[in-house]
């Protein structure tokens, strides 16, 4: 044995040059490996940063951020903590289901008798702006 050999190897066991075929195509796959390496990283960099952006708030706007309701027309009604106002139905309906756009409230309702109703309620002018009967 010569110095450079490892103590635990036999002169068997040493590295011995590949044929060029299989020199090709080992330095083929690394190469493939070396990019599909790329392509992960680069995916889990993006993965990262959209996580980054929807946790940190940088993808919300400022009237997401203020609470603030806007139409198409860019008029709204400002929905603050300390907003109050009512909405007068008859005894005995049931809220099913409500729905906001913009500065209107859908609300569907259901009456005593089992009928159905969509009112409309604006809350700039706080009133009933249209009432829809359901058969």
């Amino acid at each position: 044995m010569n110095a450079n050999t490892p103590k635990n190897t036999t002169p068997k066991e040493e590295d011995k040059p590949l044929d060029p075929a299989t020199e090709k195509v080992r330095k083929r796959l690394a190469k493939y490996g070396a990019i599909f390496m790329g392509f992960n990283m680069l995916a889990l960099m993006a993965v990262l940063g959209a996580l980054v952006y929807k946790l940190g708030g940088f993808g919300e706007n400022k009237s997401q951020i203020t609470g603030e309701a806007h139409n198409n027309s860019q008029i709204g009604a400002p929905i603050e903590p300390n907003f109050d106002t009512y909405i007068d139905l008859p005894d005995g309906v049931t809220i099913v289901n409500a729905s906001q756009n913009g500065s209107q409230i859908l609300l569907n309702l259901r009456f005593v008798d089992n009928k159905a109703a969509l009112w409309i309620y604006d809350i700039n002018t706080q009133s009933i702006v249209g009432r829809i009967s359901v058969q």
